[in-house]
């Protein structure tokens, strides 16, 4: 992941006499995307932050339906906040209000049937990409399905997914494929403009 590096320097003074020494500069970094410049970033990241919490609820349901000869192909598919409480994102990321941001990780159903019988039935989660993130998509990511893109033809079905730093810019976007027996391959796929890897 690129990125720039914003330096702040604080120094604390002491409120006593004047004989006592300043302590040492605390060093903070903070992540901004290459690009970008801190004020630019901190506005959009406020933006951001609001689109993160208003996904919490409700839950995003698709549904399709196409027919194969005359067997009618349904495919069910859902994203769920998990509510866990169980992700934070470091006050590294938050340039807009500098403190850790306590979010939720989503989960995704895939089901598919063909007139009466189940062909697919998966619950996605961030672990399938696991081995194609870097250490701070693995550690603070979470998986969303932006716009809800799924397609389908008679063989397979395809769904974008990112996984994301919430309310950052920083996200790997992936093609999820699978055939209708369940052979599936991840692919990472190219981002929308104004995002960084």
């Amino acid at each position: 992941m690129r990125f720039t590096v914003y330096i702040a320097l604080l120094t604390f003074l002491s409120c006593a006499e004047s004989s006592r020494q300043l302590s040492p500069p605390l060093k903070i970094v903070y992540l901004i995307p290459d690009g970008f410049d801190s004020i630019e970033y901190i506005k959009q990241q406020s933006q951001l932050r609001q689109y993160v919490l208003s996904s919490y609820i409700p839950s995003e349901d698709f549904a399709m339906w196409k027919y194969i000869g005359n067997k009618k192909l349904s495919i069910f598919y859902t994203q769920d906040c998990l509510h866990d409480s169980s992700l934070v994102v470091p006050a590294a990321f938050n340039l807009d209000n500098r403190v850790d941001f306590i979010t939720h990780n989503f989960a995704s159903t895939l089901t598919c049937t063909l007139s009466k019988d189940t062909l697919l039935n998966f619950n996605i989660t961030k672990d399938y990409f696991m081995d194609q993130l870097d250490s701070n998509l693995k550690r603070f990511g979470v998986l969303r399905n932006p716009g809800g893109t799924l397609s389908a033809d008679s063989d397979s079905i395809e769904i974008v997914f990112q996984v994301t730093i919430p309310a950052t810019l920083f996200k790997k976007q992936f093609i999820f494929k699978t055939d209708y027996s369940g052979n599936f391959m991840i692919r990472e796929d190219d981002l929308p403009k104004g995002y960084v890897r």
